[in-house]
């Protein structure tokens, strides 16, 4: 994606009629650091005289004219100052601006914003003009003043002819015409706060956002500021550098299901899961059947290995390392591999058995048990440690080779009663645990201190199933009052009616977790069928997938496709849909 920036704030004036605005330079920094997390590449400028901002807007020229031909560029230039205005014919003032802001004044030594749409006009996709400034008309003055004014406007207009015909353009203004602009009273303007948030919003176009701030601006101004906006943009775009995920059917099983079942991928297109005691392999709607004959209790895939357990605990691993063992575990609920190959961890209501491949052969090393001794989750972070979860539990595991006994931590969960699954983050050295009643914690790798927690209750309304729930408790119009309008609800019945039915509607029980080929995105499944997405960035969730909830279709578990940025889900009834990951077209 090609995305450029400009952001200007001046702050301080040569001239010292003009009032010092201290906001402004932290308002052209907060829209760099916000359009810079958002992919943007640029500068910012502070307190620039003419010759600098001219040098600047070179600079953009440049970058812009070294895209490839046919490619598309959004481009966002943001000022924050003084500005001023007169029939429709705006400017912004510099640090170099020399005298009193009057109509020759502004003609000799202003900055036209014609200059700022004429940088960046013939660029090929959407372009942004933002003018934080005031556009207070300047008043009664002599004739010659308006001579000198009407001069440079039209000067202006021969200089910049493309200003004229360009397209794809969203000019957004701080205020309306002939108003002031606040500059602020907690470090930044009330514009720029409430665009900075809004820039870093995934689910809200261009114009939308605009809207939006305006809006906000004119509440928080109790309507003393008006924000303003002009579009001649040609489609919806945000500024959203992550993708859309969009699904499609990938693969349906007729056979009946294994509620242990759980889906990795394979190769490049094709995934494997279990069911009836066959290996079940899929590629598009394509299946081919492996095996057959012993029940499966779990399967693990880590690069070319693979590890398959059977129910009467036979475990045969294939691949660098091939080699047959027997596990005497009941009710296994899964598998991990290290990356390396050495260690495999076999879980579930007996504990979790460490098996080690060291002198030439496999073996069990240790056994691990939970604070209820059962587990639910495993993840390897590299070839020494791991984490396991379940109940109330999380342990990180370590030291596997050697000869020592291994390391045992148990970490504190919180309120966390049960955990069901776990993912790493490499990135930011972040363990994340997901678990029951839509809750999630972000651990730091190095301190095992929880540094964040998060919940997806409410995020994907079903209401079909929530009036389910209520029903089995509620009778049809307290039920019906819960849904619609809570507050009528809370004041008419008591504390405990309404626990009760918040419990009854706030199951969302995380099942799974992974990290997407995208690593900036974590995606966590609940049993209920959705899919909840969010940016580590800023550990915020940005799109719900709907696998099936909304039609009553449980997760069975879920995979990212690491060969394509794509999640794929199998649901209990058999379904496997694929979401692919598109990009924003800029």
């Amino acid at each position: 994606m090609n995305r450029f920036s400009l952001c200007i704030g001046v702050s301080n004036y040569q001239a010292s009629v003009l009032e010092i605005l201290p906001n402004a330079r932290n308002d052209a920094v907060l829209i760099y650091d916000v359009l810079t997390a958002r992919g943007f590449i640029g500068e910012v400028l502070v307190d620039p005289d003419d010759a600098d901002l001219e040098d600047a807007l070179d600079r953009l020229t440049t970058r812009l004219k070294s895209v490839r031909e046919g490619d598309r560029v959004f481009c966002t230039v943001y000022f924050a100052g003084h500005g001023l205005e007169l029939n429709g014919e705006g400017y912004v003032l510099l640090a170099d601006f020399p005298v009193d802001p009057t109509l020759a004044g502004v003609a000799r030594f202003g900055f036209p914003v014609a200059r700022l749409i004429d940088a960046v006009a013939t660029c090929n996709g959407p372009k942004l003009i933002i003018v934080d400034a005031c556009r207070i008309p300047i008043g009664s003055h002599d004739p010659s003043d308006w001579q000198a004014f009407a001069a440079a406007t039209a000067h202006a207009r021969k200089a910049y002819p493309k200003v004229a015909t360009a397209s794809d353009v969203l000019i957004g203004y701080s205020t309306s015409a002939g108003m002031a602009a606040g500059d602020g009273v907690s470090g930044n303007s009330r514009y720029c706060e409430a665009l900075s948030e809004g820039i870093l919003e995934h689910n809200i176009s261009v114009e939308e956002l605009f809207s939006t701030v305006g809006q906000t601006v004119i509440r928080d101004s109790s309507m003393g500021q008006r924000p303003w906006y002009v579009s001649s943009l040609m489609q919806r775009v945000g500024f959203s550098d992550l993708a859309n995920y969009q699904p499609a059917l990938f693969e349906t099983l007729t056979l009946e299901r294994d509620p242990t079942a759980r889906v990795f991928c394979w190769t490049e297109g094709e995934f494997v899961y279990h069911a009836e005691g066959f290996l079940v392999f899929t590629s598009g709607m394509g299946r081919a059947f492996r095996g057959g004959g012993a029940e499966i209790a779990a399967i693990f895939v880590r690069g070319n290995m693979m590890g398959l357990l059977e129910r009467r605990g036979k475990l045969t691993v294939a691949g660098e390392l091939e080699a047959t063992i027997h596990i005497d575990m009941d009710d296994v609920h899964g598998m991990a591999g290290s990356p390396d190959g050495h260690t495999i961890l076999v879980y579930g209501r007996d504990g979790c058995a460490v098996i080690r491949h060291e002198d030439g052969r496999w073996a069990i090393k240790e056994r691990v048990e939970g604070p209820r001794t059962d587990f639910y989750g495993a993840i390897f972070v590299n070839d020494e440690t791991a984490f396991v979860c379940g109940p109330g539990s999380l342990i990180r595991l370590s030291g596997f080779s050697g000869s020592a006994a291994i390391v045992r931590h148990y970490m504190d969960v919180g309120d966390m009663s049960i955990v069901y699954d776990l993912a790493w983050d490499p990135e930011r050295q972040t363990l994340i645990a997901v678990g029951n009643c839509g809750k999630l914690a972000y651990f730091d790798g190095t301190t095992l201190q929880q540094s964040g927690a998060d919940c997806v209750v409410g995020a994907a309304r079903n209401r079909a199933r929530d009036y389910a729930s209520l029903r089995n408790g509620l009778p049809n119009d307290v039920a019906h009052l819960f849904l619609n309008d809570r507050q009528a609800f809370e004041s008419q019945f008591d504390e405990e009616t309404l626990d009760w039915a918040v419990r009854a509607t706030s199951s969302q029980d995380l099942l799974c977790c992974t990290l997407l080929q995208d690593a900036r995105v974590l995606a966590v499944g609940s049993a209920e069928g959705f899919v909840f997405l969010f940016d580590l960035r800023d550990r915020k969730l940005f799109h719900v997938l709907d696998a099936g909830g909304s039609l009553g279709f449980e997760l069975q578990w879920m995979c990212a496709d690491l060969h394509a940025n794509a999640l794929v889900t199998l649901l209990a009834d058999g379904t496997m849909i694929r979401h692919d990951g598109v990009m924003p077209a800029f």
